[in-house]
């Protein structure tokens, strides 16, 4: 599957549906395994819980991991991949 911005998924969402609704129930911080260079890293993630809502087709639950970089927001990306992942459930497609 193709990357998609999260504006674009945005978009999309709205012209799928006339009314929705995100809402993130739990942020955390883990440390997970991530392979780099061949290693297994122990490595701080930030993992984003979240709820994607439409009106008469209830609600889906996503999930999104990013990792703790100094050049990066990780909690923006793990949220974004979070919704892309929900709205999935609803046949939208977010891609990654």
């Amino acid at each position: 599957m193709e990357y998609v911005a999260i504006d674009d998924l945005i978009a999309r969402l709205n012209k799928a549906a006339l009314e929705w609704s995100w809402h993130v129930s739990r942020i955390e911080i883990l440390t997970m395994p991530i392979l780099r260079k061949g290693e297994l890293i122990d490595t701080p993630v930030v993992h984003v819980t979240g709820g994607l809502m439409i009106p008469g087709l209830g609600t889906r639950q996503g999930v999104g991991t990013a990792p703790c970089e100094a050049t990066e927001d990780a909690s923006k990306i793990a949220e974004s991949d979070a919704i892309k992942r929900a709205a999935s459930m609803f046949g939208v497609p977010g891609g990654r």
